[in-house]
């Protein structure tokens, strides 16, 4: 739980030349490079934080979910019932999985046009399919493509382009949180 490997991002976020780094030694070095004494004991993401932080208080929290400017998802499993994995005979009865589930998707859920262009116009097309499909940071962009498509095509707005609509990820979910 101390141990992972930096692996590609979504988000638009790049860490060039650290993939397949561990990322604790990383952090670590960085902090005594600061000066800061910190000792990092586990690596947690926002699901996983969520769901411990919600089974403190209630002990049946049996699933979390993070819809925010992206998506994901962990949930309690019995360890018998994971099977890419052989546990030893003392390991725990359940275990928290992050199931990552914003980057499933490729091959079974339905998309759009504006879902595949979007994915498509993304610095990782094919990255994350899910994740773009649902979550804040993509929702103002696959509404402005929408738009955009209706205005030049059938006529929305008396076919007239809205000001700022022209330019991508300028329409965001926060517009249409506030126009709902």
């Amino acid at each position: 739980i101390n141990r992972g490997l930096v692996m590609q991002m979504g988000k638009g976020f790049e860490l060039t030349g650290l993939e397949g780094q561990d990322i604790i030694e990383l952090l670590q070095a960085a902090f005594k490079r600061k000066g800061i004494k910190v000792h990092i004991s586990a690596i947690v993401n926002d699901s996983v934080g969520t769901f411990v932080a919600n089974a403190y208080k209630d002990q049946n929290t049996i699933v979390s979910v993070i819809l925010g400017t992206g998506t994901n998802a962990s949930c309690i499993c019995q360890t018998t019932s994971i099977t890419k994995h052989k546990f030893p005979k003392d390991s725990p009865e359940y275990m928290i999985v992050n199931t990552e589930w914003g980057i499933m998707g490729n091959d079974f859920l339905p998309r759009t046009k504006y879902d595949k262009i979007l994915d498509l116009q993304s610095n990782k097309p094919g990255f994350q399919p899910f994740e773009k499909m649902v979550s804040g940071l993509y929702l103002g962009e696959l509404v402005r493509l929408a738009m955009v498509d209706y205005v030049k095509n059938f006529g929305l707005f008396d076919g007239i382009l809205p000001s700022g609509l022209e330019i991508p990820y300028n329409f965001t979910t926060k517009h249409m949180s506030d126009i709902g």
